[in-house]
């Protein structure tokens, strides 16, 4: 007869809280942006997808990878999404949505693996559900799920996250073939670094930076989530209200119009802000607000060919 294995019901048990915390932190992030998925271009996808000469030719790769040097990753991604959903948002939008759910497995896969010495797995796993689940729902990081012109902060976050991973695990194997997988993806991740890719409009985006606080916050937070089961019941509070905020977010990262609005606010002595904002407006049939907005244009950068062109639309 064969002996029952002492804790093997408590390491059974770990690994299905394991399971069940980190798909939840997935499926919450989902739910969220799942409705958001057939939102509108807005501010710079304009100029990123739609009249990005790169594009218009799917079979010139050279073309592709080349129009953009610093950032191959990106593009191809973009080439990929052409492809498969033309000019339509919808294809864009749910590859930003998948990578991010990538980003929060990977965030809640490194703050939930154990210490040396720890006592309680559980803590560690609700501290990474929290901390994962905050990443997911947060209005910070959504200014870049929600904006396919940022999809390099995703990419690169990403490819970070995955390395820091595949490091963990080459340290406790001790096995130079997996530090070196790690090195190459770490490297990979660069072809998506998001400093100095095109998307100059928007508020400051934090997407990598809230990465590596959620992270941090995670290492610490166990000792405060076995000591109180209040703490849990604290973090998923805190989680739903940032669901909340995230919500009101995209709802404001889907209105062209809202937007552009609040970037003219932000900037008002850009023209070009100034033009997405008659555009918008021109779109949305609104040809009298527009064309205060063109004719400002004008003032501001004399001649200028798009804002000229908008002007005899609403015309």
């Amino acid at each position: 007869m064969r002996e029952a294995v002492p804790g093997r019901g408590v390491v059974r048990q770990g690994v299905l809280t394991r399971a069940v915390l980190g798909l939840a932190a997935c499926a919450l992030t989902a739910l969220v942006y799942i409705p958001f998925v057939d939102s509108p271009f807005v501010l710079d996808d304009r100029t990123t997808v739609l009249l990005n000469p790169s594009l218009v030719d799917l079979s010139d790769w050279r073309g592709i990878l080349s129009y953009d040097r610093w950032h191959p990753l990106v593009a191809v991604s973009f080439a990929v999404d052409r492809a498969l959903s033309g000019v339509s948002p919808l294809g864009f939008h749910v590859t930003n949505g998948i990578v991010h759910l990538i980003a929060v497995a990977l965030l809640f896969a490194l703050a939930s693996r154990s210490h040396p010495g720890e006592t309680s797995s559980t803590a560690r796993t609700w501290a990474a559900f929290v901390a994962a689940a905050a990443f997911g729902l947060n209005p910070l990081t959504a200014r870049s799920v929600a904006y396919i012109s940022a999809r390099a902060d995703l990419l690169f976050t990403v490819g970070l996250l995955l390395a820091a991973m595949l490091a963990w695990g080459a340290a406790r194997a001790r096995s130079a073939v997996r530090v070196a997988v790690a090195a190459a993806v770490a490297i990979a991740a660069f072809a998506a670094v998001p400093w100095g890719f095109a998307a100059p409009h928007g508020p400051r985006r934090a997407y990598l930076a809230a990465a590596i606080v959620l992270l941090a916050a995670a290492r610490f937070a166990p000792p405060l989530f076995a000591r109180s089961r209040a703490a849990r019941v604290t973090g998923v509070l805190a989680v739903a209200v940032l669901a909340f905020l995230t919500w009101r977010t995209l709802t404001l990262r889907s209105d062209p119009v809202a937007l552009w609005r609040a970037e003219v606010e932000r900037t008002p002595a850009a023209w070009d802000a100034h033009l997405g904002y008659a555009d918008a407006l021109r779109e949305a049939s609104h040809c009298a607000e527009a064309a205060i907005e063109y004719k400002l244009v004008l003032r501001m950068r004399p001649g200028q060919e798009d804002a000229r062109r908008g002007l005899d639309r609403c015309r």
